[in-house]
């Protein structure tokens, strides 16, 4: 009796053993869709607070910029004090971002960066970078696998606003930065990383301009932050099902293994 009772006492600890290791893997396996959700939710529940038609007194300090990470969204916890200053939409792949003044994490956390704010719509390059995340319904990582030559692209920055049509996407090498220089005729650059992990290419998207430029009006600019706003919540609702999903294979295979253990103790 003694020798059974240590041998059901020895089954169990190694179910649990398992069941614990198997859930560990798993949870190492979706990582990266676990800081995806996080990541989502720390957007979607951070409110547009500003909109602004002019340049910021003081121009934020330039950081070193990394790749997104777990502790960044963690660090976003807080409600921010977020101004945007235009937006970059691509109706046709029904995507649109804020856009942000300053080269800071934070404003690449949450939608794309004019990278030289003084330049405008009606004369110069007006470049935009923002960052690609392993699910491409999160920031700029849509572009790589939607956007395509002849799609038109839609820009509010500032008081002015202007329609451009894709004429190349390109793979280019980080340090070709003849890319980000003025030009002599106005056009659209958008660049962003390839691929969610770390790489020296960049995905290049060159735009030129099928429209003048005009005015924005307050209104026009409302309007678009609360476009924003609706896409930034749909983001969230995008990966609902997926997670649902994983806890569904975490609930099988918890019960899976705890049949065969009980199967083998018979």
């Amino acid at each position: 009796m003694k020798k059974q009772t240590r041998k059901n006492s020895s089954y169990i600890l190694s179910e649990w053993l398992v069941t614990g290791l198997m859930l560990i893997s798993i949870l190492l396996m979706t990582y990266p869709l676990w800081k995806e959700r996080v990541i989502s939710y720390q957007i979607a529940t951070q409110p547009l607070v500003n909109y602004s038609m002019e340049l910021p007194k003081k121009i934020p300090n330039e950081e070193m910029i990394h790749s997104l990470s777990l502790t960044d969204s963690l660090q976003q916890v807080l409600p921010k004090e977020l101004t945007m200053y235009g937006s970059i939409q691509i109706p046709e792949i029904n995507w649109i971002q804020p856009l942000y003044i300053g080269i800071t994490n934070q404003n690449l956390f949450y939608g794309g960066v004019v990278m030289f704010p003084k330049r405008s719509l009606a004369t110069d390059n007006l470049v935009v970078f923002g960052h690609h995340l392993g699910l491409e319904s999160l920031l700029f990582g849509q572009l790589v696998t939607k956007a395509q030559v002849g799609q038109e692209i839609k820009v509010m920055y500032l008081d002015e606003e202007r329609t451009y049509k894709i004429s190349e996407t390109v793979l280019i090498d980080e340090r070709d930065l003849d890319v980000l220089a003025p030009s002599a005729e106005p056009m659209l650059t958008i660049f962003t990383c390839p691929t969610p992990v770390l790489t020296s290419q960049r995905y290049l998207i060159r735009a030129y301009p099928i429209a003048k430029e005009k005015a924005v009006t307050t209104t026009a600019y409302e309007m678009q932050r609360k476009e924003v706003r609706i896409y930034q919540h749909k983001q969230t609702g995008n990966l609902k099902i997926m997670y649902i999903v994983i806890l569904i294979v975490i609930i099988c295979i918890f019960l899976l293994n705890r049949t065969l253990f009980k199967y083998y103790l018979k």
